[in-house]
């Protein structure tokens, strides 16, 4: 029988860690390639124990911090596309009445 570690759940902690700094810092290309070494982590196996109980719960609450640092972030994007829709419109109309004798 092998015996299991706590390894791969060690290294999602330090992956999914590396993660919330890349997202915090901004940089989404970072925690998107972050993400998938992470998860391939947790498909291996890890023992049923406390520690790996303890692990995993720092894991959901540092999923859930990612998550709504992209709903922020998506929260700034829209507002940033409705702000250049604003100023095409305007640069549009300056344009087009500009252009009339």
């Amino acid at each position: 029988m092998i015996e299991q570690t706590h390894i791969p759940l060690e290294l999602a902690y330090e992956l999914s860690v590396q993660a919330l700094e890349a997202a915090r810092a901004g940089d989404w290309n970072r925690v998107q390639e972050l993400t998938p070494q992470r998860d391939a982590q947790l498909r291996l196996g890890h023992p049923r124990d406390s520690r790996s109980a303890d692990i995993v719960r720092i894991l959901i609450e540092q999923n859930a911090q990612l998550l709504d640092l992209a709903e922020q972030a998506k929260g700034g994007i829209n507002e940033q596309m409705q702000q250049h829709k604003y100023s095409h419109r305007a640069l549009s109309a300056y344009i087009a009445s500009s252009e009339q004798p």
